[in-house]
Order: structure tokens, then C-alpha cells, then sequence
């Protein structure tokens, strides 16, 4: 914990993205707006881990990844169906949480987890389309004029 707190005052890495197999300077909105928002919280959330899997990460992780499935057929012109999609999210909920100590919420269980996703697919596809999909998770890149702050 001391070190974690060492590090607190620092600025998000971005070199941690070469680290992690990707090319380049990489920051993640979501790091500078943490960042932005409270130093300590941003370094405290990238290096205190709880020694248990709260269930909404997999679930978040699982349902993206159904969804990113889901707009990439649609770009190909094979929509994907919703059990595929169920499968999808099936699939990687238990890759993720396989060996992990999950926490649920009160009244949740992974019977439950799958059964919201399920419902929110369905909701997800009964969605009417408005415009042309062009790309799904395009990658893009910001110069910051300067640089971030200590």
C-alpha cells in the first residue's frame, strides 16, 4: 500500500500501452479523465486489486464483447442471431471468471447474469438502426499539445 501511495502523484504511463503489446504511445479516455478527476484515485485503482472478481467486470467485459460481435455482423451484412450472440457472452463470461472467486450482488448469481444479458441483447437487437454502421471500435488517435500534468 505505501508504494501505491508513492506512486499516487504520478501521471498516467504512456508507455504502459508498448507493455502491454500495444505500439505506441497509449492513454485510454478513460485513464486521463480518472487522472483528471483525482491522482490518487486514478493510481489506486491501477494498483490496489481485490483479491475477488466483482461480477459486474466479467459481465461488463462479456456483454461488450456480444455486442462488439453483434455490430461487426451487421457491418458484413450476416446479422448475428440472438442464441450467437447469448453464446458469445456465454463463452467468455466463463473464460473470464474461470478459477476467480466472483462476488455477486445480493439476489445475483451466474444463472442470473445470463439470463439479464440474454435480456439485454434482445433489447440490443430489437433497437431499430438509424444510419450505416462504418467501423466498429476504430481505432483513432489525439496529439495532446503539451503535456499532461505531474
Amino acid at each position: 500500500m505505501k508504494a501505491a501511495r508513492e506512486k499516487a502523484g504520478r501521471a498516467p504511463d504512456p508507455q504502459a500501452g508498448r507493455r502491454h503489446g500495444i505500439p505506441g504511445e497509449h492513454l485510454s479516455y478513460s485513464q486521463v479523465r480518472l487522472y483528471a478527476e483525482c491522482p490518487l484515485k486514478y493510481r489506486l485503482s491501477r494498483s490496489c486489486r481485490p483479491e475477488f472478481l466483482p461480477s459486474y467486470l466479467p459481465f461488463g467485459s462479456a456483454f461488450h464483447e456480444a455486442l462488439h460481435e453483434y455490430n461487426v455482423s451487421l457491418l458484413s451484412g450476416a446479422r448475428k442471431q440472438h442464441r450467437s450472440l447469448v453464446n458469445v457472452f456465454c463463452r467468455r463470461w466463463l473464460e473470464a471468471t474461470r478459477g476467480q472467486d466472483v462476488r455477486y450482488g445480493r439476489g445475483q448469481s451466474a444463472e442470473g447474469m445470463a439470463e439479464l444479458a440474454s435480456k439485454m441483447l434482445a433489447a440490443a437487437i430489437a433497437q431499430p438502426r438509424h444510419g450505416e454502421i462504418l467501423a466498429v471500435e476504430q481505432q483513432f488517435v489525439v496529439r495532446a499539445a503539451g503535456s499532461l500534468p505531474p
